[in-house]
């Protein structure tokens, strides 16, 4: 693999197209990450943030190694790094197919602190355990319930936390469920 980058100049051509704001010892560790999995996210600043920080560094071996839960912290952004030119949020012709994927977030509804699991429309001891799980959960974060409070589903560390976590709450109640929390903030309002 190795060979295969450095004969098509990967980490120059990097380099170059970031007008030279990339950090060289960044660009070699990106370049060669040992596991396929393994990669570097850059995420708008606005979008996602983890302790302040939006670039990881993932070698593919972290827990949970499809999110950036476990990954190391760069505290540069793409722009800082050359990676994006702007941090404008464009429009593109496909946003309504990507809107249909991910849903807009709700407001926080006032029901609840986050935190205040005893309030929590659950049925069973094992639901509380799972959303204090939850709770311990990087963001992005989402927990979603049965209108029975009878079984749940909670989905963290990945952009489309919300949608992933709505479909198998309803794949395992054969219910419409609904958002309990999203990140911070109790969403769900009592019925």
């Amino acid at each position: 693999m190795t060979k295969l980058v450095d004969s098509f100049g990967l980490e120059d051509w990097i380099i170059k197209y970031s007008d030279g704001k990339a950090d060289p010892a960044l660009v070699a560790r990106w370049i060669n990450i040992p596991i396929n999995i393994g990669m570097i996210h850059f995420y708008h600043p606005d979008l996602l943030k983890r302790d302040g920080v939006s670039t990881f560094m993932c070698q593919g071996t972290e827990p949970g190694a499809r999110s950036v839960i476990g990954c190391e912290s760069i505290h540069k952004t793409a722009l800082d790094l050359g990676i994006v030119t702007s941090l404008a949020i464009l429009k593109s012709n496909d946003q309504s197919d990507v809107r249909v994927v991910l849903p807009e977030r709700p407001k926080a509804s006032g029901f609840a602190a986050v935190d205040n699991v005893a309030v929590v429309p659950l049925t069973s001891e094992n639901g509380r355990r799972e959303y204090q799980r939850f709770l311990a959960a990087e963001p992005p974060r989402a927990m979603a319930l049965s209108p029975d409070g009878k079984n749940w589903a909670w989905n963290a560390g990945e952009f489309d936390a919300v949608v992933k976590a709505l479909t198998r709450c309803a794949q395992r109640s054969n219910q419409t469920c609904e958002l309990y929390a999203i990140d911070d903030d109790v969403v769900w309002t009592p019925n």
